[in-house]
């Protein structure tokens, strides 16, 4: 059994969820009850094709404007995904902001909601990575998507783009995708090299093509020192830390002028992790 305790909707009345599960069904059961001065019962909804609740996560906080709820992160055992779900309260029943079956909910392994409000609105986001848990199996990197819940409910209730960011956890680095290049801009990665090379290319819708717009490498600060190498001058440094020089290379400067990106904007997209 999981328990959270806290303010989960707007009556100011401690709230206390409580999950259960069932080893035989893979079901899991989430109840809700109010304490004040006496433990009171609300409701429950039920979840099926669960793995266990040991990785199982609550968290709690607005999941819309002015609406508090509850966000659950929940190991699925059809394709080892992990299912995201809004839970909320409305005329005292507890109700799921999205179907089970939405596709949209769904993401190869967990991914911490709490602290993710990329647009600084006080609503949680709900991050997704493209992918199945069954044959994603590499956390190497990622095209993370941070979206919102919109806030209707039923056929209605969907979720809303906020923004898109490639992450590359080996080597600590993200890079925000602008809006007008989600979905289009990939990176091909290469770890044979002494320098790590990361190459971005554009998907060109209209012509069917791929165009590769400009390559991030990564020095390693003493192999550098030992080489005495410096930064060639089509180079641009980024950013850096104790270990790497992270220097940027532009391979197609009319397409990029195009997409309305420069060193400076790419700089401006890039960061480090930690």
């Amino acid at each position: 059994m999981k328990v959270k305790i806290g303010h989960m909707d707007d009556d100011n009345i401690i709230d206390i969820l409580l999950m259960h599960y069932n080893t035989k069904t893979n079901k899991v059961y989430v109840s809700m009850a109010n304490f004040n001065k006496t433990l009171e019962y609300k409701d429950h909804v039920e979840f099926e094709n669960i793995r266990g609740l040991s990785d199982s996560y609550i968290t709690i906080g607005n999941i819309a404007t002015n609406k508090k709820g509850i966000v659950l992160d929940m190991p699925t055992i059809k394709d080892n995904n992990y299912m995201t779900q809004m839970l909320y309260m409305e005329d005292n029943k507890l109700k799921k902001a999205f179907s089970d079956s939405d596709k949209n909910i769904m993401k190869p392994y967990y991914i911490p909601v709490e602290n993710t409000d990329k647009d600084k609105d006080n609503v949680i986001d709900i991050p997704i990575v493209n992918g199945s848990g069954k044959i994603y199996t590499v956390k190497n990197s990622a095209y993370v998507s941070w979206y919102k819940w919109n806030g209707k409910t039923e056929e209605n209730s969907g979720l809303v783009f906020i923004v898109q960011r490639y992450y590359n956890y080996q080597y600590n680095f993200k890079l925000l995708i602008p809006n007008n290049l989600m979905n289009k801009l990939f990176v091909k990665e290469d770890y044979l090299s002494e320098s790590p090379l990361f190459k971005f290319y554009y998907y060109d819708t209209d012509k069917n093509k791929q165009v590769n717009l400009f390559t991030i490498s990564l020095n390693n600060k003493k192999v550098m020192d030992e080489n005495k190498s410096i930064v060639p001058q089509n180079g641009f440094i980024l950013n850096e830390n104790d270990e790497n020089t992270y220097i940027l290379y532009i391979d197609n400067e009319a397409e990029m002028k195009k997409l309305k990106l420069n060193q400076e904007t790419i700089k401006e997209f890039f960061s480090l992790i930690y």
